[in-house]
């Protein structure tokens, strides 16, 4: 489910030895947010829009065990566990900003002595069941990137008896036979859980409360992990999801519908996105191909006719005019509407809050 509405720059940071260097521009124009993950993917910290008000300068980003003394003094950004994953986001207001945007993603410059690596491909969902070894091997390299009082490594100790963790012995045959249920019972039932989301209400789902800052809330973490990796926490970003109209049925591109947005717009701060998406035959959620070449309609999109009062209508189809300047194409078959929020206001944020639903024509 790529968002077509930013530009992202990415960068896994290894402070195990070094902290790095990162340098931003002031930008006070232009939505941006640096949000900085650890190795579990919880947001621990932010520079941007929101986080900074757009202020940026230099940042050190170090260690949880880092005695670092910096001369000059710098704002230091103190991780919780040696491994981070920084994800730049920036807004791009329509094709004719791309370049800008660009220009600014490229004044931002990260620093640091070690040698970069290089990222490894995607895999689709039939690749991601891990096997014993690699699953826990995989769990005990993020724990051991962790420092001793971190939630994670204690509660991991639960597990040592059966391989997991970092005085873990090695698992059993009959316990290596019992991962192998666990692993694949688990990544099943987390696949079952995302795929089939109640819609049967003809209302939106939206982001839990708890994404991008877990806790404990182990099931929630692998469910975005599986969909929507890295995604930001509530007061950044809400995402909403429909597969219905108002009634409940099915959305069908050869069907007509309609999303109004009231006079006022719709409670977010930054901006919103409407983006269209197909599902593939493994699960997963892509961008629709279209004559005009329109994968979302946010805010800021440029011809949109508004009615007499104010609202405006989205039309959202697979038949409507290419001169329809409010046209959100689709495919012919079934497709999926996700909303963003972003810097959503105080009623976005309460969990009652929903958009309105799909209407069709």
């Amino acid at each position: 489910m790529p968002n077509a509405s930013t530009i992202y720059s990415i960068a896994a940071l290894d402070l195990q030895d070094q902290p790095a260097l990162l340098s931003v521009p002031d930008e006070q124009n232009r939505y941006f947010s640096i949000a900085f993950l650890d190795v579990f993917t919880d947001n621990f910290y932010y520079i941007g829009t929101r986080g900074t008000n757009g202020i940026g300068g230099e940042f050190v980003i170090a260690s949880p065990d880092s005695q670092l003394r910096i001369d000059p003094p710098l704002p230091v950004i103190e991780a919780p566990t040696e491994k981070v994953w920084m994800l730049v986001r920036v807004l791009v207001e329509g094709p004719e900003d791309l370049e800008a945007a660009k220009k600014f993603q490229r004044s931002i410059s990260l620093k640091s002595n070690k040698p970069p690596r290089q990222p490894t491909a995607s895999a689709s969902f039939a690749s991601l069941v891990p096997t014993v070894d690699s699953f826990l091997e995989g769990a005990n390299r993020a724990l051991s990137w962790a420092p001793a009082g971190h939630p994670h490594k204690s509660r991991g100790k639960r597990f040592e008896a059966v391989g997991l963790g970092g005085d873990a012995a090695p698992p059993s045959a009959y316990e290596r036979f019992l991962w192998r249920l666990v692993i694949t019972k688990g990544t099943q039932a987390l696949e079952n859980a995302v795929r089939n989301q109640n819609f049967d209400r003809g209302d939106w789902t939206r982001s839990p409360e708890n994404v991008g800052r877990y806790g404990d809330d182990d099931r929630l973490r692998s469910a975005v992990a599986l969909i929507g990796l890295g995604a930001l926490e509530a007061e950044e970003a809400l995402y909403f999801s429909t597969r219905t109209d108002s009634s409940g049925q099915p959305l069908e591109g050869t069907r007509g519908y309609y999303l109004e947005i009231p006079p006022n717009g719709l409670p977010a701060e930054a901006f919103w996105s409407l983006t269209m998406y197909e599902r593939a035959p493994d699960g997963r959620y892509f961008l629709v191909e279209n004559p005009i070449n329109r994968y979302m309609i946010g805010n800021w999109t440029k011809g949109l006719v508004r009615q007499p009062d104010g609202s405006t209508q989205i039309h959202i189809g697979a038949g409507y005019a290419n001169t329809d300047p409010n046209w959100l194409p689709a495919p012919d078959g079934a497709f999926l509407l996700t909303l963003r929020l972003y810097m959503p206001t105080e009623e976005a944020l309460d969990p009652a809050w929903l958009p309105p639903a799909i209407q069709a024509r």
